[in-house]
């Protein structure tokens, strides 16, 4: 793994969180069922953003 000299981050900081998401990759929020409990609650977010003007 080529180290970026220039950051402030510590080299081992850096190798850490690479191995960490390497372990576990990232996913994105609309795979995560337990941010919106489930799909019948889609239609509560919806219509907070409708309200906001934003939907």
């Amino acid at each position: 793994m080529e180290f970026d000299e220039e950051t402030n981050l510590s080299e081992d900081l850096v190798r850490k969180i690479y191995r960490a998401i390497k372990t576990e990759p990232l996913r994105p929020v609309s795979d995560d069922s337990s941010v919106c409990g489930s799909n019948q609650n889609n239609g509560i977010h919806k219509g907070w953003l409708w309200k906001l003007g934003r939907f």
